[in-house]
Protein backbone atom coordinates (compact mmCIF):
# COMPACT_ATOMS: atom_id res chain seq x y z
CA UNK A 1 0.00 0.00 0.00
CA UNK A 2 2.57 2.23 0.96
CA UNK A 3 4.10 3.28 -2.90
CA UNK A 4 -0.28 3.51 -4.23
CA UNK A 5 -0.42 6.18 -1.11
CA UNK A 6 2.76 7.79 -2.70
CA UNK A 7 1.50 8.25 -6.11
CA UNK A 8 -1.49 9.38 -4.51
CA UNK A 9 0.05 12.25 -2.66
CA UNK A 10 2.15 13.64 -4.65
CA UNK A 11 -0.42 15.10 -7.25
CA UNK A 12 -2.57 16.26 -4.97
CA UNK A 13 0.17 18.28 -3.09
CA UNK A 14 0.96 19.43 -6.26
CA UNK A 15 -2.36 20.97 -7.24
CA UNK A 16 -2.59 22.30 -3.38
CA UNK A 17 0.33 23.95 -3.94
CA UNK A 18 -0.18 25.55 -7.20
CA UNK A 19 -3.84 25.61 -7.75
CA UNK A 20 -6.03 25.73 -4.87
CA UNK A 21 -6.64 28.97 -3.75
CA UNK A 22 -7.30 30.86 0.08
CA UNK A 23 -11.21 29.24 0.11
CA UNK A 24 -10.23 25.84 -0.97
CA UNK A 25 -11.07 25.41 -4.48
CA UNK A 26 -9.67 26.97 -8.01
CA UNK A 27 -9.13 26.15 -12.00
CA UNK A 28 -10.56 27.83 -15.22
CA UNK A 29 -12.87 26.07 -17.46
CA UNK A 30 -12.12 23.64 -15.73
CA UNK A 31 -8.41 23.16 -15.73
CA UNK A 32 -5.47 23.67 -13.81
CA UNK A 33 -3.50 26.74 -14.95
CA UNK A 34 -1.47 27.99 -11.93
CA UNK A 35 -4.05 30.00 -10.77
CA UNK A 36 -2.97 30.17 -6.94
CA UNK A 37 -0.71 33.08 -7.82
CA UNK A 38 -3.17 34.72 -9.35
CA UNK A 39 -6.63 33.88 -7.39
CA UNK A 40 -7.26 37.28 -6.83
CA UNK A 41 -7.20 38.79 -10.35
CA UNK A 42 -9.99 38.85 -12.82
CA UNK A 43 -9.99 34.96 -14.31
CA UNK A 44 -12.62 33.54 -16.41
CA UNK A 45 -15.13 31.25 -15.44
CA UNK A 46 -12.79 30.64 -12.15
CA UNK A 47 -13.81 28.01 -9.38
CA UNK A 48 -16.55 26.35 -10.56
CA UNK A 49 -18.44 24.25 -8.28
CA UNK A 50 -17.89 21.27 -10.23
CA UNK A 51 -14.25 21.67 -9.57
CA UNK A 52 -14.91 22.44 -5.53
CA UNK A 53 -16.96 19.11 -5.43
CA UNK A 54 -14.00 17.00 -7.34
CA UNK A 55 -11.57 18.75 -4.84
CA UNK A 56 -13.83 17.67 -1.79
CA UNK A 57 -13.95 14.13 -2.79
CA UNK A 58 -10.29 13.53 -3.80
CA UNK A 59 -9.67 14.38 -0.27
CA UNK A 60 -12.17 13.03 1.23
CA UNK A 61 -10.79 9.81 -0.09
CA UNK A 62 -7.07 9.93 0.68
CA UNK A 63 -8.44 11.07 4.34
CA UNK A 64 -10.51 7.48 4.21
CA UNK A 65 -7.53 5.98 2.48
CA UNK A 66 -4.95 7.69 5.49
CA UNK A 67 -6.24 9.30 8.39
CA UNK A 68 -4.03 11.96 8.24
CA UNK A 69 -5.56 15.52 9.62
CA UNK A 70 -4.13 17.43 6.91
CA UNK A 71 -6.76 16.13 4.48
CA UNK A 72 -9.90 16.73 7.34
CA UNK A 73 -8.21 20.11 7.31
CA UNK A 74 -8.42 20.98 3.68
CA UNK A 75 -11.79 19.29 3.40
CA UNK A 76 -13.44 22.06 6.19
CA UNK A 77 -11.95 24.69 4.61
CA UNK A 78 -13.38 23.86 1.06
CA UNK A 79 -16.58 22.61 2.64
CA UNK A 80 -17.51 26.11 4.80
CA UNK A 81 -15.86 28.18 2.24
CA UNK A 82 -15.83 27.35 -1.52
CA UNK A 83 -18.75 25.02 -1.78
CA UNK A 84 -21.12 26.93 1.08
CA UNK A 85 -19.81 30.39 -0.62
CA UNK A 86 -21.59 29.09 -3.95
CA UNK A 87 -24.76 28.05 -2.19
CA UNK A 88 -27.76 31.04 -2.40
CA UNK A 89 -28.82 32.79 0.32
CA UNK A 90 -32.09 30.69 0.49
CA UNK A 91 -30.45 27.59 -0.50
CA UNK A 92 -32.32 27.01 -3.52
CA UNK A 93 -29.73 27.31 -6.42
CA UNK A 94 -25.88 27.09 -6.69
CA UNK A 95 -23.92 29.53 -8.60
CA UNK A 96 -22.14 27.63 -11.22
CA UNK A 97 -18.97 30.33 -10.90
CA UNK A 98 -17.70 32.18 -7.86
CA UNK A 99 -14.42 34.38 -8.58
CA UNK A 100 -12.97 35.64 -5.61
CA UNK A 101 -12.35 38.94 -8.01
CA UNK A 102 -15.78 39.36 -9.70
CA UNK A 103 -19.19 38.52 -9.51
CA UNK A 104 -21.50 35.22 -8.45
CA UNK A 105 -22.68 33.96 -11.86
CA UNK A 106 -25.45 31.53 -12.36
CA UNK A 107 -24.82 28.69 -15.22
CA UNK A 108 -27.26 28.64 -17.83
CA UNK A 109 -29.44 25.29 -17.78
CA UNK A 110 -27.96 21.99 -19.88
CA UNK A 111 -29.74 19.32 -21.68
CA UNK A 112 -33.42 21.21 -21.61
CA UNK A 113 -33.29 19.45 -17.66
CA UNK A 114 -33.91 23.28 -15.90
CA UNK A 115 -30.56 23.30 -14.04
CA UNK A 116 -26.97 22.61 -14.96
CA UNK A 117 -24.13 20.13 -13.62
CA UNK A 118 -23.26 22.54 -11.07
CA UNK A 119 -27.03 22.66 -9.00
CA UNK A 120 -26.60 18.43 -9.67
CA UNK A 121 -22.94 18.81 -7.94
CA UNK A 122 -23.53 21.39 -5.41
CA UNK A 123 -25.80 18.99 -3.60
CA UNK A 124 -23.24 16.10 -3.53
CA UNK A 125 -20.74 17.97 -1.99
CA UNK A 126 -23.12 18.58 0.72
CA UNK A 127 -23.49 15.07 1.39
CA UNK A 128 -19.57 14.06 1.57
CA UNK A 129 -19.32 15.51 5.04
CA UNK A 130 -22.03 13.73 7.59
CA UNK A 131 -20.58 10.32 5.46
CA UNK A 132 -17.14 11.02 7.21
CA UNK A 133 -17.85 12.95 10.42
CA UNK A 134 -16.86 9.96 12.55
CA UNK A 135 -15.08 7.15 11.40
CA UNK A 136 -14.36 3.75 12.72
CA UNK A 137 -11.06 2.58 12.84
CA UNK A 138 -9.35 -0.65 14.22
CA UNK A 139 -8.94 0.91 17.84
CA UNK A 140 -11.59 2.82 18.03
CA UNK A 141 -13.43 5.82 16.53
CA UNK A 142 -11.87 8.77 14.72
CA UNK A 143 -13.78 11.94 14.64
CA UNK A 144 -12.97 14.19 11.64
CA UNK A 145 -15.10 16.95 11.67
CA UNK A 146 -17.66 18.70 14.15
CA UNK A 147 -21.24 19.51 14.22
CA UNK A 148 -24.27 19.20 16.76
CA UNK A 149 -25.80 15.24 16.36
CA UNK A 150 -25.21 11.98 17.70
CA UNK A 151 -23.46 9.28 15.28
CA UNK A 152 -24.13 5.40 15.74
CA UNK A 153 -20.99 3.34 14.93
CA UNK A 154 -19.41 -0.12 15.56
CA UNK A 155 -16.65 -0.68 18.12
CA UNK A 156 -13.48 -3.26 17.39
CA UNK A 157 -15.14 -5.99 19.08
CA UNK A 158 -19.02 -5.07 17.44
CA UNK A 159 -20.69 -3.33 19.78
CA UNK A 160 -22.47 -0.49 19.17
CA UNK A 161 -21.08 2.74 20.16
CA UNK A 162 -22.65 6.17 20.50
CA UNK A 163 -21.35 9.66 20.06
CA UNK A 164 -23.12 12.32 20.72
CA UNK A 165 -21.51 16.10 19.71
CA UNK A 166 -22.88 19.40 21.07
CA UNK A 167 -21.74 21.97 19.60
CA UNK A 168 -22.29 25.60 17.26
CA UNK A 169 -19.23 24.70 15.38
CA UNK A 170 -17.78 26.94 13.53
CA UNK A 171 -19.24 29.96 14.64
CA UNK A 172 -18.47 28.40 18.33
CA UNK A 173 -15.04 26.41 19.04
CA UNK A 174 -16.40 25.01 21.69
CA UNK A 175 -17.06 21.07 21.03
CA UNK A 176 -18.75 18.47 23.86
CA UNK A 177 -18.90 14.90 23.31
CA UNK A 178 -20.28 11.74 25.05
CA UNK A 179 -19.27 8.55 23.87
CA UNK A 180 -21.32 5.87 25.11
CA UNK A 181 -21.03 2.13 24.94
CA UNK A 182 -23.36 -0.84 26.37
CA UNK A 183 -20.45 -2.94 27.87
CA UNK A 184 -16.98 -1.76 29.16
CA UNK A 185 -14.00 -1.80 26.26
CA UNK A 186 -11.61 0.07 25.76
CA UNK A 187 -11.37 2.45 22.72
CA UNK A 188 -9.00 4.70 21.53
CA UNK A 189 -10.76 8.21 20.27
CA UNK A 190 -8.34 10.39 17.91
CA UNK A 191 -10.22 14.07 17.85
CA UNK A 192 -8.70 16.40 15.22
CA UNK A 193 -7.32 19.20 16.62
CA UNK A 194 -7.88 22.10 13.37
CA UNK A 195 -4.59 23.19 12.06
CA UNK A 196 -5.52 27.12 12.34
CA UNK A 197 -5.96 26.70 15.81
CA UNK A 198 -3.80 28.55 18.04
CA UNK A 199 -5.50 28.05 21.37
CA UNK A 200 -6.71 24.71 22.18
CA UNK A 201 -8.33 22.85 25.04
CA UNK A 202 -9.36 19.15 25.70
CA UNK A 203 -10.91 17.65 28.76
CA UNK A 204 -11.26 13.91 29.16
CA UNK A 205 -13.69 12.68 32.08
CA UNK A 206 -12.92 16.32 33.81
CA UNK A 207 -9.57 15.79 33.20
CA UNK A 208 -6.97 18.17 31.06
CA UNK A 209 -5.27 16.58 28.58
CA UNK A 210 -1.55 18.01 27.59
CA UNK A 211 0.66 18.47 24.49
CA UNK A 212 -2.46 19.21 22.52
CA UNK A 213 -0.82 19.85 18.55
CA UNK A 214 -2.75 21.91 16.08
CA UNK A 215 -3.00 19.89 13.06
CA UNK A 216 -3.10 16.40 14.34
CA UNK A 217 -5.62 13.83 16.04
CA UNK A 218 -5.26 14.26 19.71
CA UNK A 219 -5.32 10.04 20.86
CA UNK A 220 -6.85 9.00 23.83
CA UNK A 221 -7.30 5.40 25.56
CA UNK A 222 -10.20 4.83 27.63
CA UNK A 223 -12.59 2.13 29.05
CA UNK A 224 -16.28 2.62 29.70
CA UNK A 225 -18.27 6.21 28.89
CA UNK A 226 -16.34 9.29 28.19
CA UNK A 227 -17.15 12.78 28.61
CA UNK A 228 -15.28 14.99 26.23
CA UNK A 229 -14.91 18.84 26.27
CA UNK A 230 -13.03 20.59 23.65
CA UNK A 231 -12.11 23.97 22.59
CA UNK A 232 -10.31 25.47 19.74
CA UNK A 233 -9.74 29.50 19.21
Amino acid sequence: MKPIKKRLKKPRANIKKTEIDIVGSGASTEMWFGGKAVENTPINHFRETCVTVTWLKLTEQLLRLTGDAKYADEVEKTYYNALLGSLSNHGANWAKYTPLNGQRLLGSEQCGMGLNCCEASGPRGLFLLPMHMIMETQAGLQVNYFADGTYKLKSPKGQTVSLNQHTTYPKSGLIEMDVDLQKPEELEINIRIPSWSRVNKLIINGEAVAEIQPGTYAKIKRTGKLTIRSRCN
